[in-house]
């Protein structure tokens, strides 16, 4: 199977809507973030990943750019997303990271999320990135897994409220 990173285009309204909707009727949250962006129009939010990409409107945000994992093997079905982001501000330091990423609920467990990460790493390097940081809540041992199979190094954990996070480098 072949697998590749696309931009959000208008042509994909309807994927976004089916993954959007598998995870919601799965009542689990939005990962990545990006992929809603906190909004249920797919014009906006194609609209503000343009934004974000452009570097436009940001306010305390930084440049971002979110993919969705694509497959010939199911042609226009989203298979995931990713969030790539070029800086890091306060939250990011320590929480979030430079990237984040999610696999639909039904395509967990066939890989999708190391190849997924390893694409947004070479997406990474051609921007000029030397290092990454990602970052996973403790109980995910699922995405630090995917980090770690792809050279992740744990650096340490931190608390926010009653969250714990594993933080992670991987040098580009």
């Amino acid at each position: 199977m072949s697998l590749w990173l696309e931009r959000p285009g208008l042509h994909h309204e309807a994927a976004w809507l089916d993954i959007v909707g598998e995870i919601r009727a799965a009542e689990e949250p939005i990962v990545p973030y990006s992929l809603t962006l906190d909004l249920d129009s797919y014009l906006d939010f194609w609209h503000k990943t343009e934004q974000y990409s452009n570097g436009d409107n940001l306010g305390d945000k930084v440049r971002a750019d979110t993919f969705f994992l694509m497959g010939d093997q199911k042609p226009g079905r989203i298979l995931g997303a990713i969030n790539l982001r070029y800086g890091l501000n306060e939250y990011l330091r320590l929480y979030g990271g430079h990237i984040g990423y999610g696999i639909r609920p039904s395509e967990r467990g066939k890989g999708y999320a190391t190849a997924m990460l390893g694409l947004g790493l070479k997406e990474c390097r051609r921007s000029g990135m030397k290092k990454v940081l990602l970052t996973c809540e403790t109980w995910n041992r699922a995405s630090a897994r995917v980090m770690e199979h792809q050279g992740a190094v744990l650096e340490n954990v931190v608390n926010l409220g009653e969250k714990r996070f594993a933080r992670y480098w991987i040098e580009l």
